[in-house]
């Protein structure tokens, strides 16, 4: 099974819905192409450099978010694709 082609292409995080099972499949199919030498160790460092630079800068730690106003989120969100044209 090829679930572990997102990651392979560049893709730092996945997100998987529809059930257990299809999450524990995509585990498996990481562990193959690591395990394999498919999926380096330098691959996976880039990945976990990357995703604690964007933590480090958006404040983010591994406590509880706590609520989350949607409102104020999708305002920010439209405020930052203003920007960017």
């Amino acid at each position: 099974m090829r679930s572990c082609g997102a990651v392979l292409a560049g893709c730092d995080l996945i997100l998987i819905g529809h059930g257990y099972d299809l999450a524990e499949a995509a585990m498996d199919a990481l562990e193959h192409a690591y395990g394999s030498g498919e999926l380096t160790e330098e691959r996976l460092g880039e990945s976990v450099r990357r995703i604690l630079r964007l933590k480090i800068r958006h404040g983010l730690r591994d406590a509880p978010a706590g609520p989350v106003d949607v409102e104020e989120l999708n305002e920010k969100a439209m405020r930052l694709l203003e920007t960017e044209h």
